[in-house]
């Protein structure tokens, strides 16, 4: 299954712009197999800020801030990861497994 973000071509401001707009502070993420659709684990949103989005989870110490570079980053690999060339091991619990998860919302 692929997700609904890969079917949109968008410019990463529209993207940028729509997580902004949907996501919240206490929102809760689950990532998941892209091959199985299996959840994988939950994060939640701190806080949005203009330039960046702050989570935590509960295997993370404190907070992690990702910045809006680091999502542009992540929409760059985006048709990679469903076409299946980035493997979904190698991206566990890294900054691109939590931004793959915002995406897979939209």
């Amino acid at each position: 299954m692929v997700p609904a973000m890969a079917k949109v071509e968008n410019d990463f401001q529209t993207v940028w712009t729509d997580i902004c707009v949907r996501f919240h502070a206490g929102q809760h993420i689950t990532t998941k197999s892209l091959a199985t659709g299996v959840p994988s684990s939950t994060f939640t949103v701190l806080r949005m800020e203009p330039d960046r989005v702050v989570i935590t989870c509960p295997h993370l110490r404190g907070e992690r801030s990702i910045h809006r570079d680091a999502f542009k980053q992540g929409f760059l690999a985006w048709p990679k990861y469903c076409e299946g060339a980035i493997p979904e091991d190698t991206i566990r619990d890294t900054t691109l497994s939590f931004i793959f998860g915002f995406f897979r919302m939209l």
